[in-house]
């Protein structure tokens, strides 16, 4: 690994505008934040934060790997027969989303802050599917009605359009768990 050292600040601006001591100023950070090599070097500063970023980003969501807690929950290693837990992903974020939030004062903007994890996703587009759903086969339904007299159409909610459907999942996706 070769030693850089730090341009010298106080350097005339015509030595400043060559390339040279740009090229300097790139290998003393070069040096600093990647050990003179590359990214994928796990001594590296960058590798080392990209990595931290990467995992608590999967912690927020809910995917993280659950074995630590499995092994400090367990008598032995591996023995889980005494435990009645469900490992389930659990959306942690989410609950404190408005604690972060609730301090600031807001006059001048408005804070549109949600946690989603993987599950609550898909059950959120499975029941948007559900509306699209029963509003394309609404006129049917009602021509059996009619027709038929059976009223097959379901109870709840029934957008019209898919505008209302929209503004229906902007208004309740905040007060749905």
């Amino acid at each position: 690994m070769k030693t850089t050292h730090t341009p010298d600040p106080l350097d005339t601006w015509e030595n400043k505008l060559k390339d040279s001591y740009g090229l300097s100023y790139a290998q003393l950070m070069s040096s600093q934040w990647f050990n003179g090599g590359m990214i994928d070097s796990k001594d590296c500063q960058y590798a080392t934060r990209s990595s931290y970023i990467a995992n608590k980003r999967l912690i927020a969501r809910g995917e993280q790997d659950d074995k630590k807690y499995k092994a400090h929950m367990s008598r032995q290693e591996g023995d889980e027969s005494y435990m009645n837990l469900d490992w389930s992903i659990v959306n942690v974020s989410g609950k404190f989303c408005r604690v972060v939030s609730n301090g600031i004062k807001d006059d001048y903007y408005n804070l549109d802050i949600r946690a989603n994890d993987r599950l609550s996703l898909q059950q959120k587009k499975n029941k948007m599917e559900m509306h699209r759903q029963n509003m394309r086969s609404l006129p049917l339904l009602k021509k059996a009605k009619q027709q038929l007299g059976i009223d097959l159409i379901p109870k709840g909610f029934i957008p019209e359009d898919e505008e209302e459907l929209k503004l229906y999942d902007q208004i309740n996706d905040k007060y749905v768990n």
